[in-house]
């Protein structure tokens, strides 16, 4: 298969809508024998209303004294998104890559995805209301927006 992508980028966050990114892309990534990225985006600014933390993987609003403390918990918050993914899959396949990265999520991928113009995006959609999903927009809804790349939205 002749692609015009040169890797699949996968935003997560441990939900069930990444795993099920993650599982799309997996699949996309084996006939286009493209290499799959994980980026989980750790943010320690903001604290979106109504947060459902069923995963553990909620934003953290604390101040930190000192930069190890941040990569602690960053590196914590990262290996539970990851590992989500993984048990999902049924284990790590040898095409996945992980990347980590800090500050907001939209804005840190779409950063990521200015280096990388040749990558196609599989993300998963959080399902916010249509009222909450207008006040407060969405990572994918952002990415949508602003990257010219191949994009693919899985519920």
């Amino acid at each position: 298969m002749d692609t015009h992508f040169s890797s699949i980028v996968v935003p997560v966050d441990g939900s069930k809508g990444s795993q099920n990114a993650a599982s799309f892309a997996a699949k996309l990534a084996e006939v286009a024998k493209t290499p799959v990225i994980l980026i989980h985006v750790f943010s320690i600014n903001e604290k979106p209303i109504g947060v459902d933390d069923t995963f553990g993987l909620g934003l953290v609003t604390i101040s930190y004294e000192n930069q190890e403390d941040i990569d602690q918990i960053k590196e914590e918050r990262s290996k539970k998104a990851f590992a989500r993914i993984y048990e999902a899959l049924g284990g790590k396949p040898s095409n996945f890559e992980e990347k980590t990265l800090i500050g907001d999520p939209a804005e840190e991928i779409l950063l990521y995805l200015e280096d990388h113009p040749n990558a196609m995006v599989v993300m998963g959609r959080r399902g916010l209301s249509k009222i909450r999903s207008l006040l407060l927009g969405s990572v994918s809804e952002k990415i949508m927006r602003y990257f010219s790349g191949p994009i693919t939205i899985v519920p």
